[in-house]
């Protein structure tokens, strides 16, 4: 035995507080050593990380906890005042560390089999019991709670309540349920007799309370009116809020599959604000919404009920399958849409939420107030009724909740996401929540700057030439210009790589210094590794660009012809000075009352005269 890696557990249970010093010493040596503890009182305690946390009803809810000369400790989630109750057991794993609990309100107290997995996601923890969905559906379950310590969890002040029957007394005496109503002496049937629909948009109280208390007393008294704590180390209020609806945006991001980035923060560094989205690039759709995403991480509801293997906290921060999100709106009564304004055939082209990860994904925001649909507009199979809209297509993106298709509010049946009157849960009968947005699919074009009357980009043979214009290409795109001599006092072919600003601008830059005014070429703009247009460039002078066309210069060489002709008949007039200055003040006349025909009088006036000179010769 290598009495060096021995460890002994030591009881100090009624030793008094103070200063102990530990002698060890070995047999038939005088080998000896010693060591100094301090025993003091021991003061249990524990907080919560703040006093009020807030969730929207039917999401998930986050509170976090330290516990302080203890490592487990009794929870309370609501109260009498808001008619639910569920109580929970904690065993910590590192006592320096806090204790993080993640609730899906919209599971919590639901009926059928749902574990307690499925329901709480925690860190830091040895051992997690819920009362209400510990062992679900089974006999023992609350058994199991009741003893997961020697402590007496529920009781009033005459007694402890010790087995199932004491439980359901225990809920009975705090009016969340009637006792001769639960047939069913477990977990799930306190449940069924407890809710009539999800937790609604109130307050529900958090406490932690502490088991070290007198051998006669519970943990939880029911005489305290609403079941409070006999010693509440720390207590704080979850504010669940009514489940909204805001604006819906529209973002582009470069070609790629619609599930390549799983990490909200890291598609937004690559998204940019458009309502028009280019063939072939990705369509990112951002809903402002609350109240569906305990919904959406439950696995996706199996017909009515929920599988609680495929229950999936990560899926916050990892995203899914837009499959799931299809069947859990269909159960819940949520729509979205997301449709072309026209038709192809007898049905509009739309986004298929069913088709795989690469075509459709979504990501929930971390805040859980929005979530976002990545869509591969390339992709016919994101699409149904017709294929990409290859040619551009407008569109609208419609969600909406839904609590106007029966004659009364959403009810549980059997199951969590059974629901008879096929209503929204967060709503009253007859309301509806909506919002839309609209956008085009176009194809992939650019306009390039600096063309002439022909529509060829101009270029100066300058050193750093640049060529430029404005894309509906993402930014982020792999990009690039290439240009190819068609008729040139030099060859040349040169590629180089361009990026596409937020406003789609993209410039390239050319050594043209080498060639003459004149030269032709090709420049091409390629995305992706595909061509998206092909443009008749030409070489102009160094300052030349925008200078009028070549035909202009027709037009003034005619001009001048004309001025030809009136210096000969300045030289008719010259020769007939006499006659014209007979008739000089009617032409002035004449120019004074008619602007702008001066100079066709004149000739008219100069015809004349050559006239009359003929008439007098004769």
């Amino acid at each position: 035995l290598d009495i060096r890696d021995t460890d002994a557990d030591v009881d100090f249970t009624d030793i008094d507080a103070g200063d102990y010093t530990f002698n060890f010493n070995v047999d038939d040596t005088e080998a000896s050593s010693s060591a100094e503890i301090t025993v003091r009182e021991e003061d249990q305690d524990a907080s919560f990380s703040q006093g009020t946390y807030q969730a929207g009803a039917g999401d998930i809810a986050h509170f976090e906890f330290e516990l302080e000369d203890t490592d487990e400790a009794w929870l309370q989630i609501g109260d009498a005042d808001s008619d639910f109750a569920d109580f929970l057991y904690v065993e910590v794993d590192d006592a320096d560390e806090p204790v993080e609990v993640a609730v899906n309100t919209r599971l919590l107290g639901a009926p059928g089999e749902i574990d307690e997995e499925a329901v709480y996601d925690v860190e830091n923890t040895d051992s997690f019991r819920s009362l209400l969905h510990t062992n679900a559906g089974e006999e023992a379950g609350l058994e199991d709670f009741l003893s997961t310590t020697n402590a007496d969890v529920f009781g009033d002040d005459d007694s402890p309540f010790t087995d199932a029957a004491g439980v359901v007394d225990f809920y009975d005496e705090l009016d969340l349920v009637d006792a001769d109503d639960v047939t069913d002496s477990t977990g799930e049937g306190i449940r069924e007799e407890m809710l009539t629909r999800p937790l609604q948009a109130i307050d529900y109280e958090l406490q932690i309370a502490s088991d070290s208390i007198d051998t006669d007393e519970a943990v939880f008294d029911s005489d305290a009116g609403a079941g409070e704590a006999t010693d509440q180390l720390d207590a704080a209020v979850l504010e669940l809020q009514a489940a909204s609806i805001g604006d819906i945006r529209t973002w582009t991001a470069f070609e790629e599959d619609a599930d390549d980035e799983d990490d909200v923060a890291e598609l937004l560094e690559i998204v940019t604000e458009r309502d028009e989205i280019a063939y072939e690039d990705r369509l990112v759709v951002q809903v402002e919404a609350t109240g569906l995403y305990g919904g959406l991480i439950a696995g996706g509801p199996d017909g009515d009920g929920v599988d609680n293997d495929a229950v999936d906290f990560d899926r916050l921060g990892e995203g899914l399958s837009t499959d799931i999100a299809v069947e859990f709106f269909d159960a819940e009564n949520i729509e979205f849409d997301i449709e072309s304004d026209t038709a192809t055939g007898q049905e509009p082209l739309e986004v298929n939420l069913g088709s795989d990860d690469s075509d459709t994904y979504m990501l929930i925001g971390p805040d859980q107030d929005q979530f976002f649909l990545i869509v591969d507009t390339g992709s016919d199979s994101a699409f149904s009724n017709g294929d990409a809209p290859e040619d551009g297509a407008s569109f609208t993106a419609e969600f909406e909740y839904d609590a106007d298709d029966g004659s009364d509010r959403f009810e549980f049946g059997d199951e969590p996401f059974e629901n008879p009157e096929e209503n929204y849960p967060y709503l009253t009968q007859g309301e509806t929540l909506s919002s839309s947005a609209a956008f085009d699919i176009e194809p992939r074009e650019i306009t390039f700057n600096n063309l002439n009357a022909d529509d060829e980009i101009q270029a100066e043979n300058i050193e750093d030439s640049e060529i430029s214009g404005v894309t509906n290409v993402a930014p982020g795109s792999d990009a690039e210009l290439r240009i190819s001599s068609t008729d040139a006092s030099s060859s040349f072919r040169e590629g180089v790589r361009v990026d596409i600003n937020s406003d789609g601008e993209i410039v390239g830059e050319f050594d043209f210094s080498g060639q003459e005014a004149g030269d032709e070429f090709d420049t091409r703009f390629r995305a992706e590794g595909s061509n998206v247009d092909t443009v008749d460039s030409v070489i102009v002078a160094e300052g030349d660009l925008g200078v009028e066309d070549p035909a202009e210069d027709d037009e003034d060489d005619v001009v001048d012809d004309e001025d030809d002709v009136v210096d000969d008949d300045d030289d008719v007039v010259d020769d007939e000075d006499d006659v014209v200055d007979d008739d000089d003040d009617e032409i002035e006349d004449v120019d004074d009352e008619t602007p702008g025909f001066g100079v066709l009088v004149a000739l008219l006036a100069l015809f004349g005269a050559a006239l009359l000179a003929a008439r007098r010769q004769n």
